[in-house]
């Protein structure tokens, strides 16, 4: 390391061995440090602050111990606003890759000689350098809207664009601020824009809030309602103060605005209750993160809204007496429950069983499926494709249902030394891997079979899976009699 200049330049607030200090002057080898008060608080001895040289060895030793913590340095914190860039709207960012795009063109030229660095040449250049900078804008559109691919052949928005400067001493301005500020000096103050006073006086303005905090405690109340009360107390205030010619009445946008700023959560819950406020509202990260495979393997059981009737297929025939036992089957129409694990890194699914009617072993051959090859069970099956992931995961994410909280799936987990973790019950957003794949098996396979019951009377509406399932088995046999294939006897009365 030649020098300092790298890590704390002047102005860089950092913390070294708990001690918070700020640089003053950086030198060819060292920087001088102005160290703040310090309190140990082991001892109780008070440091006052005083002025120390750092030499660059040891810098670069406390850097590379990882115990030099930068808390703040001027190049990066150069905003005068103080706004992050991840709080700038769109139509901000857009202006300043506009401004970013003429200071660009006026670097370049001053690179190729074409431009010297003062107001003087810039207005003296200014057809070659408007035109550059308008050159570099477009190609930089273009190369927005050829690189970003959406689904569906969406449009892309690259954004308005933007006209030419008004003046050559107008990029002089943006290069200065873009010289002493870097980027972050290139944005205007277009989110301050506009009239920002209130449209309503004080009085409306108090009788909106009262409406809104009174009609807040119903329950289930809308906008459109809450609308309608403060125009009915604004009128009323209107008339009281003889000033029903000139009435100003506040709108939905406003009043829906006002409410979002003084009690949103409040409104959410009234409205829709603290279950879904709780799921449309908490706050996200960026979700579950993994970096390998079989880190984390997201497993549950599912009843799908299938009735199975083996009898009416002549599938029943088919079966033995021990089979029957063995599967759990009557003669009935059951449900059908089935149990999958799936991996989260490389979504794979790594093991698939299904039961007709619950049972409480499912979950541990489950388990087992997982951490066996199944290659041979794809085989058998005559699949296209292998089906050979298997292995040991290190966590296992299963809810808290009965299914999953005993002892034998404890004891299970204990033994082949996988990690578990029971997510909280009715948060499905916890475990979203495996609810997705259930989802899609409705919505892609489920579907697709006559006898569907759906999982409630919502969802159902007029659909009579009984009577689709008669009339199935009725046209099934008409044709196997028709063909000579079968007889009234051959097991497909309805």
């Amino acid at each position: 390391m030649s020098g300092p200049s790298s890590l704390l330049s002047v102005g860089t607030r950092f913390e070294l061995n708990k001690r918070i200090g700020a640089v003053i002057e950086q030198r060819r080898n060292s920087v001088i440090v102005l160290w703040e008060e310090f309190v140990d608080p082991q001892t109780g001895e008070v440091f006052a602050p005083i002025a120390e040289s750092l030499e660059a060895p040891v810098i670069s030793d406390a850097d590379l111990r990882g115990a030099l913590r930068i808390l703040y340095r001027p190049s990066v914190g150069g905003e005068k606003s103080g706004r992050p860039l991840f709080l700038r709207s769109d139509k901000e960012v857009a202006r300043q890759k506009w401004r970013l795009c003429h200071v660009q063109a006026a670097t370049l030229l001053i690179e190729q000689g074409l431009l010297k660095p003062t107001r003087a040449s810039f207005v003296q250049n200014a057809l070659l350098l408007l035109s550059k900078g308008d050159q570099i804008y477009r190609e930089m559109l273009l190369r927005k809207a050829q690189g970003e691919k959406k689904r569906g052949g969406a449009t892309i928005t690259i954004g308005q664009q933007q006209r030419p400067p008004r003046s050559a001493a107008q990029v002089h301005k943006w290069y200065l601020s873009f010289k002493r500020e870097g980027p972050a000096g290139l944005f205007d103050r277009y989110s301050r824009s506009g009239n920002r006073s209130d449209r309503y006086d004080p009085a409306i303005m108090a009788i909106v809030r009262s409406v809104i905090n009174t009609r807040l405690d119903e329950e289930r109340c809308t906008v459109a309602s809450i609308v309608d009360s403060v125009q009915a107390a604004c009128l009323l205030h209107y008339e009281r103060h003889g000033r029903r010619g000139s009435l100003k009445m506040p709108g939905y946008e406003f009043v829906h605005d006002l409410i979002d700023a003084l009690a949103p959560i409040e409104h959410q819950i009234r409205r829709r209750g603290f279950a879904v406020a709780y799921k449309d509202m908490h706050s996200l990260g960026v979700g579950i993160t993994t970096s390998r495979a079989f880190e984390r393997v997201e497993i549950d059981e599912h009843s799908l809204d299938l009735m199975v009737i083996l009898q009416g297929f002549g599938i029943w025939d088919w079966l033995t007496a021990e089979e029957r036992e063995q599967l759990n089957l009557n003669g009935t129409a059951s449900r059908v429950t089935i149990s999958a694990a799936i991996d989260v890194h490389t979504r794979c699914i790594v093991a698939m069983r299904m039961s007709a009617g619950s049972t409480t072993t499912l979950a541990r051959d489950t388990i087992e499926m997982l951490v066996q090859d199944k290659t041979p069970v794809a085989d058998a099956l005559g699949a296209h494709d292998p089906w050979d992931m298997y292995g040991r995961p290190e966590k296992i994410v299963f809810d808290r249902g009965p299914t999953y909280l005993t002892d034998e799936l404890y004891d299970l987990l204990a033994e082949l030394g996988i990690g578990y973790l029971g997510a909280p019950a009715r948060k499905p957003w916890l475990r979203p891997f495996i609810e997705r794949l259930f989802r899609t098996v409705h919505n892609g396979l489920v579907q697709r079979f006559s006898g569907r019951t759906f999982s409630d009377v919502v969802a159902k509406g007029e659909n009579d899976a009984q009577d689709v399932r008669r009339r199935m088995i009725w046209n099934r046999r008409a044709d196997f009699v028709a063909d000579g294939l079968g007889s009234s006897g051959s097991g497909y009365a309805a």
